[in-house]
């Protein structure tokens, strides 16, 4: 390694950040902005969090094959099962808490896999209520896109019947928000 000389590459190109980075960022700094803590989970999670404790059975997930270990065996297609995971790792911790996380889900319809960038966020709390984390959602539209969202009435199984709306942003559906059903609490031992 001594013997190496340094010289400059042949070619004059320099480097800059990804598009993709540039607004990833805005959407994190919105979030930071909006009080919330970053939180960041493994890309492949197991059936028991994604499934088994919102008591459902599993779906057609994309799963591992030959997984050596149950922790890691599925791709999620929903950050917040993950999000949850995260704060029954803190339940020793005071609350409020209040998470987020950006990263990829993965959708498998028919024969087509979807793999899509995904923001997820939960609240913890006493005083944790829809009209909070709405206002959250419509800040971070407002800030990041300089756009308003619509909520409808919706069902989900992550959340409560009656407790749950469908985003809805320039005429397309983009995500779900609600309360978390009594189930999910109890087997990720939330206060």
């Amino acid at each position: 390694i001594y013997n190496l000389e340094p010289k400059f590459p042949n070619s004059l190109t320099t480097g800059k950040k990804n598009s993709l980075s540039i607004y990833l960022n805005a959407i994190r700094e919105a979030m930071i902005g909006l009080g919330m803590i970053e939180s960041l989970s493994f890309l492949l999670t197991s059936k028991d969090v994604q499934y088994k404790a919102f008591g459902i059975l599993s779906k057609d997930e994309l799963s591992v094959e030959g997984s050596k270990s149950t922790e890691h065996e599925i791709l999620p297609n929903s950050l917040v099962p993950l999000l949850l995971q995260s704060l029954s790792y803190n339940i020793h911790e005071q609350y409020p808490q209040e998470l987020f996380e950006i990263g990829k889900t993965f959708v498998k319809s028919y024969s087509t896999i979807e793999e899509r960038w995904s923001i997820g966020a939960v609240v913890a709390h006493a005083d944790a209520s829809y009209s909070n984390v709405k206002s959250r959602m419509q800040a971070l539209l407002r800030s990041c896109f300089g756009k308003e969202a619509i909520t409808i009435a919706s069902t989900n199984h992550m959340f409560m019947e009656g407790r749950c709306a469908e985003v809805i942003f320039d005429n397309k559906p983009i995500g779900v928000l609600g309360e978390i059903v009594p189930d999910a609490v109890e087997n990720f031992r939330l206060r």
